[in-house]
């Protein structure tokens, strides 16, 4: 059972929750495109994108941001202020590409500045980012350099490389976990014991793919990280649905529902969470003609982060 309460009769917070096994998800937070974009997700202590503040996105410890936009980072450094003024001493891990740091890094002193009432002639962004790790999305793009989100238990999370209109990234969150190395499998509890007291290690570790967000891309993005189709819940933004939409969504590098459409086939996905949606539809009234006539089995899967 999937339960959605959209944003325009939710105080422009929009919030998700279903199963997937016997694991429950929740997701909250709003998107629209060039308005602000930001998906929270308590159970790993994360919030992907900052374009929005809540005392809920605040709180978490692991920041994931796509790309450099404002609709999707505009309120990054407020949720790093906020931080610093609530004397929260918690560790926070903020990802994002290489080229967004150090401008975040000047925005987030000149607004604590402000914020301490100073008239300081010269700002120094590094005395700012207390208890804040700062790292790129580039030092994280295969399973050998993943990284472990705080504080959240045995979640790790890989970037990928997406394809937008700048340099943008999309994100897939892995549970870590040991398992027994397949040449011990047949063994029995009492054989496992013995063999672990004599030959060490006999396990591996295991990454179970959970989770996927794709931050701004075009279809490509998803066509050259083909893993993308085939992760449990896939968190994937779609701009636009008419006819007219086309033109606008191929030029701002987005996806268009008719594009997901033509790939259905690839869509292994047990949950898709839509996002992005143009200004022009406020309302799922407003998507419902262009998706009706799309296959019943397909749009079970899809929830419309309205």
């Amino acid at each position: 059972m999937t339960t959605v309460k959209y944003s325009y009769d939710n105080n422009n917070t929009t919030s998700v929750k279903f199963m997937i096994g016997k694991q429950e998800w929740y997701f909250e937070g709003f998107s629209r495109a060039g308005l602000k974009t930001s998906i929270i997700c308590p159970m790993i202590n994360t919030i992907f994108d900052a374009g929005e503040l809540s005392p809920l996105a605040a709180a978490q410890d692991n920041m994931l941001i796509s790309h450099g936009h404002m609709d999707h980072l505009g309120s990054l450094h407020f949720a790093h202020s906020s931080r610093k003024l609530n004397n929260n001493m918690k560790q926070r891990i903020v990802v994002m590409p290489d080229q967004c740091i150090m401008p975040f890094k000047h925005i987030s002193a000149a607004f604590s500045e402000m914020n301490c009432g100073r008239n300081s002639g010269i700002i120094r962004p590094m005395e700012h980012m207390v208890n804040t790790t700062i790292l790129a999305s580039e030092k994280i793009t295969s399973y050998d350099n993943m990284m472990e989100l705080i504080n959240t238990g045995s979640y790790c999370v890989k970037s990928i490389l997406m394809e937008h209109k700048v340099k943008s990234f999309g994100y897939i969150v892995y549970m870590k976990s040991n398992r027994l190395k397949p040449e011990y499998i047949q063994l029995s509890g009492k054989e496992i014991k013995q063999l672990k007291e004599t030959v060490g290690c006999i396990t591996y570790t295991h990454y179970t793919p959970l989770l996927a967000y794709t931050g701004d891309t075009s279809i490509n993005g998803l066509h050259q990280n083909p893993e993308l189709f085939t992760i449990p819940i896939l968190i994937m933004e779609c701009t636009g649905f008419s006819k007219e939409d086309h033109v606008t969504t191929k030029k701002g590098g987005h996806i268009h529902w008719d594009e997901l459409i033509e790939n259905i086939a690839l869509f292994k996905n047990q949950k898709i969470i839509l996002f992005h949606f143009s200004q022009q539809y406020k309302k799922m009234e407003d998507i419902m003609p262009f998706i009706e006539s799309a296959p019943v089995d397909f749009l079970e899967k899809i929830i419309f982060f309205m």
